[in-house]
């Protein structure tokens, strides 16, 4: 997350990632990058996106919008958010809103470094809507079993999520 004054900038100040760069034009705004995709949620302010190996070349954003981008087949994808899912890891809390639990699962593996295993295609598209704190793997995983109705299993540095036997 950045937040950066107009007249903190001597000259440019650019966010570099491998898909695309963020220019500051003073603002405040949060980038994701991982997986091959970026996400770009601006929360104030201006940014002008430079993104690389695309026919969009240049995107200025409005506060409030929402740009994501992935490398390959993934298109550019350009959004108005209420942003609490994108940002609430400022406040150290998730927060999910019908979040299916293939997308926690990735988001799994990159905060807390472990792998998650989805036993069935259609286990992945089950919804999860919560908020836990960022520190409390654990509540986190109790909620997702209590409330989609699988089992969520931890052993060692592997979770499984399946659906009850």
């Amino acid at each position: 997350f950045f937040s950066v004054q107009r007249h903190d900038i001597p000259q440019r100040f650019v966010v570099f990632t491998d898909d695309l760069d963020v220019e500051v034009l003073g603002t405040t705004f949060n980038v994701n990058s991982r997986r091959d995709r970026t996400q770009v949620l601006l929360k104030s302010g201006l940014v002008k996106l430079n993104i690389k190996d695309s026919p969009v070349n240049e995107i200025l954003m409005n506060p409030g919008d929402v740009v994501e981008y992935g490398r390959g087949s993934l298109p550019v994808k350009t959004h108005t958010s209420l942003d609490s899912e994108q940002s609430s890891w400022l406040n150290n809390v998730l927060t999910y809103d019908d979040t299916p639990l293939r997308q926690i699962g990735r988001e799994i593996e990159d905060i807390y470094g472990y792998t998650v295993n989805i036993s069935e295609e259609h286990t992945g598209e089950i919804v999860f809507t919560g908020t836990v704190p960022l520190d409390d793997l654990d509540q986190l995983l109790k909620l997702i079993s209590r409330s989609c109705g699988v089992e969520v299993t931890r052993k060692n540095n592997v979770i499984t999520i399946r659906e009850p036997k």
